[in-house]
């Protein structure tokens, strides 16, 4: 079966861990799609594209302050003729600059997220890749991800992250946050490398609405208590072990992938619609699979988050 883990020269295979594939792994079949084989669908996403540039234009605004760069980066990266904006959207390309101004506007006499400084500049998109787990054999697992900013908020130390979202309801969207798992691996690897240092994280919340009526908020500091960060990577340990489990079967033993790695019905229906791997995954005959992914999905690529947003 074809995988595309990264391979190094000593034969071992590289799974990288994130918080996506992390809270996708409840559907094993899905972890093996995602982490296995690396699927992603060929066709850009818009709602995500928009994310992204809003992203650039933040690093730019708060390593400088400069707001027509910032803006023009944005414009630059959504303005890619592979992104397809739905007529129908209200997500083009002015609403994505009149946003990006109201921000700006928003927090042009109080802004209190502040970076830290570090020794090459603002610590802003900070990734890491961190050796987490082995096998003892072939398999290395790296937690990865990046974190937004690390800085402070009102003079507190804290870990940010940008979220775009079109929903509306903002205290509910940002209650939310309270259990992420996203947020509490942040917390953990941050607590692993600065023992001494204690960090909540803040969602920095930009709620893009129609007709200019987006709205700005920041989420309260979130912090985690030490019972529910123990629980939480004994779990992702666990998920860690099922997934080179799964592996080592496919890869040693030649077993087929789609019977180690069984689906999760429970999983089939997401907050966001039908799973994007159902019209592989409900298809009997292997060749017919093959098929639909080289129709549908991105098969060349390593699952890499250290990559995405780049």
């Amino acid at each position: 079966m074809t995988t595309t883990l990264h391979k190094t020269k000593d034969g071992r295979y590289i799974v990288k861990l994130d918080a996506s594939l992390y809270t996708q792994s409840a559907c094993p079949r899905r972890l093996w799609y995602m982490g296995g084989r690396g699927l992603r669908y060929d066709t850009k996403s818009h709602k995500m594209e928009y994310g992204t540039a809003f992203h650039k234009a933040l690093q730019e605004y708060y390593t400088t302050g400069n707001t027509k760069k910032s803006l023009a980066l944005a414009l630059e990266h959504y303005e890619q003729p592979d992104i397809h904006i739905p007529e129908n959207d209200f997500r083009d390309i002015g609403h994505l600059a009149a946003t990006l101004q109201q921000y700006f506007m928003a927090y042009e006499k109080l802004d209190g997220l502040k970076p830290d400084m570090g020794d090459e500049g603002p610590l802003l998109e900070q990734r890491f890749a961190i050796p987490y787990d082995t096998d003892g054999e072939r398999i290395d697992v790296v937690l990865c991800g990046t974190v937004d900013m690390i800085g402070s908020f009102n003079g507190i130390p804290v870990l940010v992250d940008h979220k775009t979202t079109a929903l509306m309801q903002v205290e509910k969207y940002l209650e939310g946050y309270q259990n992420s798992p996203q947020m509490m691996m942040y917390t953990m690897i941050h607590k692993h490398l600065f023992p001494d240092e204690s960090r909540g994280v803040v969602i920095n919340g930009i709620f893009i609405g129609r007709n200019g009526k987006s709205k700005f908020r920041r989420s309260t500091i979130i912090t985690f208590p030490d019972h529910v960060l123990t629980e939480f990577e004994n779990h992702l340990r666990e998920t860690a072990h099922f997934f080179m489990s799964g592996l080592r079967r496919v890869l040693d033993e030649g077993a087929y992938a789609e019977e180690v790695f069984l689906p999760n019905f429970t999983c089939c229906q997401t907050k966001f619609g039908e799973c994007n791997f159902s019209p592989v995954c409900t298809t009997p005959r292997a060749d017919d699979r093959e098929t639909i992914i080289s129709s549908l999905f991105s098969t060349t690529n390593t699952y890499d988050p250290l990559m995405f947003q780049t």
